[in-house]
């Protein structure tokens, strides 16, 4: 690495960069239940200003090397955008009834928009900082919430409730249970995996950087305690550098693919059948009520090819349902993301969505950025998805941008040391 390199490396950020992590943290502030409970999603559109940001600098002072990355991944985003929307379309046409489900339906096909514009247009002006960039954002974000909680509980009360929630791994009570920011949380599982396993480690001072980040992903997850998303992200951890170290990721990848594919249908199969339940049961797993909420949709999905589904987000309109029929005391969420795009999208549907997701984004990536933006992609979808089994993670807006910023911002990193972009400065320089 030159001197030259390094130093371009140490460069502090541009003010735009700076402008584009304080509307990050300005929207991740959304998230804190007292604003949330206020304004639902509204604060989400602050982060709208970062794609605004990129598409005004890149006006004034164009970046084309790195315009053409970042374009170059809006196809394959976009298609998963295509199929959830071309597939409910043709279920909507049948019962344009569901008015519910169709208004809900494209309005989260929207926030999924948004949150891919924000991951390319965060990309564009930070480059193969944008990871680190992100970072810094929610980790402030999520220090900034758990200071605005602490008064209301006070210190001793809330290093209390802390440890308690931590040493009974999830049992949240108080400060604790206030600090729960479930999309935020599943993010920072994104971030460890990242920073442990698979963020280009360069010299001596990024290597310190990725071991501190990781450790402060980490705080921040038992702060939040997810109780899926601590091992997920430690198994894959390991599964990521794994595949770091094959010859030819791609090729595992594929194959690793095609077995969640498979082992998807086994969960539902045993979901339906009732295998499951008994098998939680005979364990003693508390499932808090999901089993209850699982084994009320039988109505509504079988295991068949006939099966065309109900329409994306038909299942929060189903929910809503029970709870007006008096089944339910609550709306709650259905908390298994597997079985919700299932009932929604159907049997073909199911399937189309899986395969654009566990094998065309990471084949596309690859093409398109190489096989570490591949690898960063698939095992931060492999994290992910052990917490569609039991969650609704699948659509979380935070949690949705660091699945497609990271590894974009990865795959400016192609060597796993300088941007190509950057280096073919460098070159030019010499």
């Amino acid at each position: 690495m030159t001197r030259a390199a390094g130093e371009a490396r140490r460069e502090p950020p541009s003010p735009l960069v700076l402008l584009a992590v304080l509307l990050t943290v300005i929207a991740g502030l959304g998230e804190w239940k007292a604003i949330n409970s206020a304004l639902g999603a509204l604060p989400k559109a602050v982060s709208l200003g970062v794609p605004s940001l990129a598409a005004a600098a890149f006006l004034v002072r164009p970046d084309m090397a790195r315009m053409r990355r970042c374009r170059s991944v809006l196809p394959v985003y976009l298609l998963y955008i295509a199929v959830l929307l071309m597939w409910s379309l043709g279920v909507w046409m049948h019962d344009l009834t569901q008015t519910a489900s169709i208004v809900r339906g494209v309005s989260k096909l929207l926030y999924q928009c948004a949150a891919i514009l924000f991951a390319v247009g965060f990309v564009y002006l930070c480059g193969e900082r944008a990871a680190d960039a992100l970072f810094a954002a929610m980790a402030l974000t999520n220090a900034l919430i758990a200071l605005l909680e602490l008064p209301g509980y006070g210190l001793m009360q809330s290093v209390r409730s802390v440890i308690d929630g931590i040493v009974s791994y999830g049992n949240a009570a108080g400060y604790m249970r206030a600090l729960e920011i479930h999309d935020v949380t599943f993010l920072f599982g994104q971030f460890f995996v990242y920073y442990a396993a698979l963020a280009p480690r360069g010299d001596a001072r990024r290597r310190r950087g990725c071991r501190v980040r990781a450790a402060a992903a980490m705080a921040f997850m038992l702060l939040g305690l997810k109780r899926t998303a601590i091992p997920a992200a430690l198994l894959w951890s390991v599964l990521a550098a794994f595949l770091l170290r094959r010859r030819r990721p791609v090729c595992w990848i594929v194959a690793l693919g095609a077995a969640m594919i498979v082992l998807f249908w086994v969960y539902l199969a045993a979901i339906r059948s009732g295998l499951l339940f008994a098998l939680t049961d005979r364990l003693g797993i508390d499932t808090m009520g999901r089993a209850y909420l699982w084994q009320l949709a039988e109505p509504y999905y079988s295991l068949s090819p006939a099966f065309a589904g109900q329409g994306f987000e038909a299942v929060d309109a189903i929910v809503s349902g029970w709870y007006h029929d008096g089944l339910l005391t609550h709306a709650y969420p259905f908390h298994n993301d597997i079985l919700k795009v299932y009932v929604e999208l159907g049997f073909f549907g199911f399937l189309l969505w899986a395969a654009v997701l566990y094998l065309v984004h990471p084949l596309a990536l690859s093409r398109a950025l190489g096989e570490r933006a591949a690898v960063t992609f698939f095992c931060l979808l492999g994290y992910m998805s052990v917490t569609y089994l039991t969650d609704n993670t699948a659509f979380y807006y935070w949690s949705c941008i660091g699945l497609r910023l990271i590894p974009l911002a990865a795959g400016l990193r192609p060597d796993g040391e300088g941007g190509a972009h950057e280096k073919g400065q460098t070159a030019q320089g010499a």
